[in-house]
């Protein structure tokens, strides 16, 4: 069963990594291609769990995995309420590695405006 949990859990970080809504803190903002890739990575590993859950096809199998879906979506969904940006880490590693970052607009550095003075200002 613990083994189930694990698959799950690592599919579910794979749905979550290639949704939007994490997105930013995946490191997959600009790539809609590796988001697609990562959604169907996960949804294959969930398949995984649901073939290696130790019982015959059965009415049991489906309950193992629905037991351990949960309990591994419960893990994930508190994991990245506190700490998405690190749950992500291992995947923005992944990505420098094969140089799939690209830098977001937010991130350039910020340009400050010249100050003028206003037209009834004293300080001439």
């Amino acid at each position: 069963m613990l083994d189930t949990i694990a698959v799950c859990f690592v599919g579910f970080w794979l749905l979550a990594a290639g949704s939007y809504r994490h997105a930013r803190d995946a490191g997959t903002m600009h790539d809609a291609r590796l988001r697609g890739g990562l959604k169907l990575l996960g949804v294959a590993v969930l398949l995984l769990a649901l073939s290696g859950c130790g019982t015959g096809i059965t009415g049991e199998r489906i309950v193992r995995l629905l037991g351990a879906a949960s309990i591994a979506g419960i893990a994930l969904n508190l994991l990245l309420s506190v700490r998405a940006g690190a749950a992500f880490a291992p995947l923005r590693a992944v990505n420098r590695l094969v140089g799939r970052t690209q830098t977001s607009r937010s991130a350039a550095p910020a340009v400050r405006a010249p100050a003028y003075q206003a037209a009834n200002s004293r300080a001439r």
